[in-house]
C-alpha cells in the first residue's frame, strides 16, 4: 500500500474531487460568434451606456461619436480618400471602438449572469462564451442571447458558434441544441 500511495498524485486527486464534470451530461464550452453589431450598433445607446457604465470615457465618446462620423477610405495611394458620413454604428478600425462596443455589452452580460448564474459567462467585444453543462449552454443561446441579444445590438450566429466536449459527451450536447432548433459546430479538444 505504501508503494501504491508513493505514485499517486495528490494534486490529480484533489483536482478529481473538486471537478464539476459528470460523463454523459453534455459538459462543455460553447463560444457564441455573433453577427458584426459594429456596423448595426445604435450610437445613441452606446452613448447612454458609456455615460452610466463609463464615465470616464463618456467625454472622449460623446466628442467622436456625437456627430456625423467620417470614415476615409483609399483606393489609391497619391489619390485623395473617398469620405464615407455614418450616424450609425461605430467606426471599425477605430482603436476606442472595441472598447465602446464592450461596454454597450455589459448590460446584456450582466442581465444574463442574473437570469442564468450557474452558467461561467466569459465575454470578448461580440463573442460570448458559456461554460457549465449542456443545457445550460443551450439556454444561454436559445432563452437568452437570440431573444434579448438585438436590442442590445447583438445579434447571434448559431451557426458560426461551436460547442466544445469530450466525445462521450457530445450525443447529449448534439441533442441539446437540436431541442431547441439550433444548428451548433460541434468539436473535441
Amino acid at each position: 500500500m505504501g508503494a501504491l500511495a508513493s505514485r499517486v498524485n495528490p494534486k490529480a486527486a484533489k483536482d478529481a474531487i473538486l471537478s464539476r464534470y459528470k460523463p454523459g451530461t453534455g459538459f462543455g464550452t460553447a463560444i457564441f460568434d455573433a453577427h458584426n453589431g459594429f456596423n448595426e450598433l445604435n450610437q445613441y445607446l452606446m452613448l447612454w451606456n458609456v455615460a452610466y457604465q463609463w464615465n470616464r470615457g463618456s467625454r472622449f465618446a460623446f466628442n467622436q461619436y456625437h456627430h456625423w462620423v467620417r470614415c476615409l477610405v483609399r483606393s489609391e495611394p497619391g489619390e485623395p480618400a473617398h469620405v464615407i458620413h455614418s450616424k450609425e454604428g461605430i467606426t471599425q478600425g477605430d482603436c476606442f471602438a472595441m472598447s465602446l462596443y464592450g461596454v454597450v455589452l455589459i448590460p446584456l452580460a450582466s442581465r444574463m449572469r442574473e437570469a442564468i448564474p450557474k452558467a461561467l459567462q466569459p465575454w470578448y467585444c461580440n463573442d460570448a462564451g458559456v461554460a457549465r453543462k449542456v443545457m445550460l449552454n443551450a439556454q444561454c443561446l436559445d432563452y437568452f442571447l437570440m431573444k434579448f441579444g438585438p436590442a442590445y445590438s447583438y445579434f447571434p450566429e448559431p451557426c458560426k458558434s461551436h460547442y466544445i466536449c469530450k466525445a462521450e459527451d457530445e450525443p447529449a450536447a448534439c441533442q441539446a441544441f437540436e431541442s431547441f432548433g439550433l444548428e451548433i459546430n460541434h468539436s473535441r479538444g
